[in-house]
C-alpha cells in the first residue's frame, strides 16, 4: 500500500470503471466510455481511497492483484476524490507529498494498473463496434460518427488531424 512521506497511506479503487462498464452493457453512459481514450482520461473513474485506523466492522475488503496487502491495523475510506479532482487536495500537501505521489502514480506498477483498466474500456468500446445493431452499438456508432447527443460538437476553429 502506498504511503506518503507525511504517513498517508492512500489507494486507488477502480471499482467506477466496472460500473462504467455495467452500465454501458445496459446502453447507459455509452458517451463517458466512448470517450476515453487514454489513461488520463481515466482519471474521473479511478476514485483515491485513504486509510485510517481499523474500526470493529470486522468486514474484509477485496484488492487487486496490483494492490500491496494494507497494514492490518488500517482500513480503507473512501477519500471523496478521484484521480482527476484530487488535483484540489493535493495543492495543500507537503511538497513531499506531491513528488511522492506524482512517482507512485507514473510507477511501472500504477501505469501497468491503469494501462489494465484501459484496457478493459477498450475491449467494451469494440464490443460496442462489433454490434451496432444493439442500442448500446448504436450509440457508439454515433459517437464515432460525431452526432451523439451528448457528444461535444467539433470546435470549428480547431486545428484536427
Amino acid at each position: 500500500m502506498p504511503q506518503l512521506p507525511s504517513g498517508l497511506h492512500f489507494a486507488l479503487d477502480p471499482t467506477p470503471v466496472a460500473e462504467l462498464i455495467r452500465l454501458v452493457s445496459q446502453a447507459k453512459a455509452v458517451h463517458e466510455l466512448m470517450a476515453i481514450e487514454t489513461i488520463e482520461h481515466l482519471y474521473p473513474h479511478i476514485e483515491v481511497m485513504f486509510f485510517r485506523s481499523r474500526q470493529a466492522s470486522g468486514q474484509e475488503r477485496q484488492y487487486s492483484e496490483f494492490s500491496a496487502a494494507p497494514p492490518e491495523d488500517l482500513e480503507p475510506y473512501a477519500s471523496g476524490f478521484t484521480l482527476h479532482s484530487i488535483q484540489t487536495e493535493f495543492q495543500n500537501w507537503s511538497p513531499e507529498d506531491q513528488v511522492a505521489f506524482a512517482e507512485i502514480l507514473h510507477s511501472p506498477r500504477t501505469q501497468s494498473f491503469l494501462q489494465r483498466e484501459l484496457d478493459e474500456i477498450m475491449a467494451m468500446k469494440e464490443e460496442l463496434r462489433a454490434n451496432p445493431t444493439t442500442l448500446a452499438g448504436m450509440l457508439a456508432s454515433y459517437w464515432r460518427m460525431g452526432c451523439h447527443p451528448l457528444q461535444e460538437p467539433l470546435d470549428s476553429n480547431a486545428d484536427h488531424e
